[in-house]
């Protein structure tokens, strides 16, 4: 599978955003799709996530190679798209500036994605001008919140956060902060904080070595604060620092100690400078290269979080602190309930926060007790493993996953021509219905193309917050291409059957060789190009379109017909004379008709047995006209009819026939009218095929016979007529079957799965 990871950043920088970025790119690409599915088949274990990464192209954009400059594996690819970049423009305000960039690479963004990437990609961004515009296409992204700080309501927020798959934040403050606004589903978010590269911090080189290569004096105690000095304007509490500094050398008089800032900006860096000129044993380096980091981190002896109480801090999941704990350092902390998610009294040591004083004496502390700073380093080292990018990674991943269910599958769109009522529709819909899953209804059955037309409109009406599609099945093969151009978010298509099989091989409608026939094979092989999932009724029929149309496997699900336990339910038989055989549908060569008729004529002599053939279509005047040269007395012909009606006749049936013909497509299927009757709890006759056995077993719970064998049929029919055991006992197991496997309740959750599969 592919994952894109589409952000507005300037990569490299000296900004931590950039660099949890790539890394959370790298973290990404160990991943294997196998850790991404629950349920995945065998074909999908082992396979790799394929990570791309989106970037704007900037006018001034940094020179160096990000991988190198993050020392990141070379494992994902990086692509840069066109956006309004006016940063370069003088004359251009530099608020107008960020608002022409962000949006334009948000809209750019999308249309660049609509066009490359396909709907099983997985989308992923952190930026909400960014995430806004994926969300508009239809793109069910998975949305990164990092720091969160506004205090007013932002509907764009509120659309991102409604309309994304996942929301993904990096601190329990980050959500509180969220909270505050905008009403979160549980289920659908994860508090995962950054993380680092424990490998990256695992270095050979000693404390005397690192010391050595930068630069720093041997005999010294030194402390160190590493990072950039500000967030958005913030203060990061270097201030407070270098105060506690100053204290710890005029009111302790600790000797030999030496204070290490290492980060940027530079006018920040000058002004720090220009505070503490005449303070001779504080370094500050500037931005340093990020190769350089775990050696300065192996060169110091305590690191510090001098965090104010700003909002920067209620929200912040630190990098610098799971990189202080990689490089098993002593910390000493800001005393702040962000810190303390991922810090306690045995791994680092806390001072009151913007407390100079405090902060003085809890370094003095830290560097004068050995055994203390020994404790700290080690427990901080050990609980750093937790925090690692790869871990935070499946974290996420698994998470997206093991969440998919019908808690969050709240919404689906039902889209097409397709005929509400029919039972393929009608037990689908409900199923899903019946396990808590909102169905929107998007339908229309106008003759010509002004279906097309009221299609579109309703669908421009409709509230998007839907999680995918599912193409409702129809005779029509453009519901798929046109629900394609409408929205990007998933697409399942209930195919039920192949048209090109149905019309050219069943039907007969037009020669196998003929531009007809490769029309409807195009049709159906394109529908299930553009579709993520495809449903057909039976294993036999979805292993047809795999071999026909050259499809993937694991794009093809069965999901069996079943029957609505609403309208079909065990009813007692109320005419008792007769020993009644009932067929309903239509007039098709796949049913059977005409060896319905020759049977019935062959049990003519039986008299108290009577035939109901309901429907009609396209072999209505053939298989009318043939029963007349017949003269079969024993049969009674009705028109098509509703199914509360057909339920009647069921009702009154001692076997119902479901498929007699001798066609290879009767042979993948199992007929609505076998569930129907199972529903009714009324045994069936059914020609003996692969697909009827991946449900039912002859004489357990169906009787089986040889397709286009009229005498056959005639043999069973009369064998349930003289074995009122065996057609009671097949009833009665083939209703107990029903209940377990054919109940819209029970169909719906089997698709509820595989939705859960394919949402990610």
């Amino acid at each position: 599978m592919k994952l894109v990871y589409i952000t507005n950043a300037k990569i490299p920088s000296e900004k931590a955003r950039s660099l949890q970025i790539m890394k959370s790119c790298e973290a990404f690409a160990t991943q294997n799709e196998a850790n991404m599915r629950m349920n995945a088949d065998d074909a999908d274990r082992g396979q790799k996530v394929e990570v791309e990464l989106v970037l704007p192209r900037r006018v001034n954009a940094p020179k160096d190679d990000p991988f190198n400059f993050y020392s990141v594996k070379r494992i994902f690819g990086i692509k840069k798209i066109f956006n309004f970049d006016l940063f370069g423009l003088s004359f251009v305000p530099r608020k107008f500036a960020f608002y022409v960039q962000s949006l334009s690479f948000g809209l750019f963004g999308a249309v660049y994605l609509s066009i490359f990437y396909g709907n099983k990609t997985v989308f992923y961004s952190r930026d909400f001008a960014t995430l806004f515009f994926l969300c508009l296409f239809g793109f069910d992204p998975i949305a990164e919140v990092h720091d969160y700080r506004s205090s007013k309501f932002r509907w764009d927020v509120k659309y991102v956060l409604k309309n994304s798959r996942k929301v993904i934040v990096n601190s329990e403050g980050t959500l509180e902060q969220l909270r505050k606004h905008y009403e979160l589903d549980a289920s659908r978010v994860l508090v995962a904080p950054n993380g680092v590269d424990l490998e990256f911090f695992s270095i050979k080189e000693s404390q005397d070595e690192a010391r050595r290569i930068l630069n720093i004096p041997q005999n010294k105690k030194v402390v160190a604060y590493i990072g950039r000095l500000e967030t958005v304007g913030q203060d990061k509490g270097v201030g407070t620092l270098l105060e506690a500094f100053n204290i710890l050398n005029t009111k302790y008089d600790i000797p030999n100690t030496h204070l290490l800032i290492v980060g940027g900006p530079y006018h920040l860096v000058e002004k720090y400078k220009a505070e503490v000129r005449n303070q001779h044993n504080i370094t500050f380096t500037g931005q340093v290269e990020y190769q350089k980091v775990p050696l300065y981190l192996r060169a110091v002896d305590a690191v510090a979080i001098p965090l104010p109480k700003n909002q920067h801090a209620i929200t912040t999941s630190p990098i610098k602190l799971f990189e202080y704990m990689a490089a098993g350092k002593a910390i000493v902390a800001s005393d702040l309930l962000s810190i303390r998610q991922y810090l306690n009294s045995e791994n680092a040591v806390f001072f009151d926060a913007e407390n100079s004083e405090d902060l003085a004496g809890k370094l003095k502390a830290v560097l004068g007790d050995g055994i203390l700073r020994n404790k700290i380093s080690k427990n901080a080292l050990q609980d750093a493993t937790r925090y690692s990018w790869i871990s935070r990674a499946q974290k996420i991943i698994n998470f997206a996953v093991s969440k998919t269910s019908v808690h969050t599958l709240k919404a689906v769109l039902y889209f097409g021509d397709f005929d509400p009522n029919y039972a393929r529709n009608s037990v689908i819909i409900k199923g899903l219905q019946k396990n808590g899953v909102e169905v929107l209804l998007c339908n229309d059955r106008t003759k010509g193309f002004k279906k097309y037309v009221n299609l579109v409109k309703k669908f421009i009406d409709l509230d998007k917050r839907f999680n995918l599609v599912i193409v409702g099945y129809s005779d029509s093969r453009f519901m798929v291409p046109l629900i394609n151009i409408l929205t990007r978010k998933k697409v399942v298509w209930d195919a039920f059957y192949s048209i090109y099989d149905n019309w050219i091989f069943d039907r007969k409608l037009a020669a196998p060789n003929s531009m007809k026939a490769s029309y409807y094979w195009t049709m159906d092989w394109f529908s299930c190009w553009l579709s993520d999932l495809v449903l057909l009724d039976t294993q036999a029929n979805a292993d047809y379109f795999i071999r026909t149309f050259n499809m993937s496997r694991d794009k093809v699900r069965r999901v069996f017909i079943g029957a609505d336990d609403e309208a079909l339910y065990p009813k007692k038989k109320t005419i008792s004379d007769k020993f009644i055989v009932e067929f309903h549908g239509n007039y098709i060569p796949v049913h059977g008709l005409e060896y319905i008729i020759k049977a019935a004529k062959i049990l003519e002599k039986h008299q108290d047995i009577m035939f109901y053939v309901i429907g009609g279509g396209q072999e209505h005047g053939k298989i009318k006209k043939l029963a007349e040269d017949l003269r079969v007395s024993n049969i009674t012909f009705m028109d098509k009819m509703p199914q509360y009606m057909i339920s009647e006749y069921i009702k009154e049936a001692d076997v119902c026939l479901g498929l007699l013909g001798n066609l290879d497509r009767g042979g993948r299927a199992i007929p609505n009218k076998v569930y129907e009757a199972s529903a009714m709890e009324r045994a069936s006759l059914n020609m003996d095929g692969p697909a009827i056995h991946e449900l039912y077993t002859d004489r357990e719970n169906i009787l089986l016979c040889h397709g286009g064998d009229s005498q056959d049929i005639a043999d069973k029919i009369l064998e349930l007529k003289n074995n009122p055991q065996l057609k009671d006992r097949i009833a009665k197991n083939a209703y107990q079957l029903y209940l377990a496997n054919g109940t819209p309740k029970t169909i719906g959750d089997h698709l509820i799965k595989l939705i859960g599969r394919l949402l990610f």
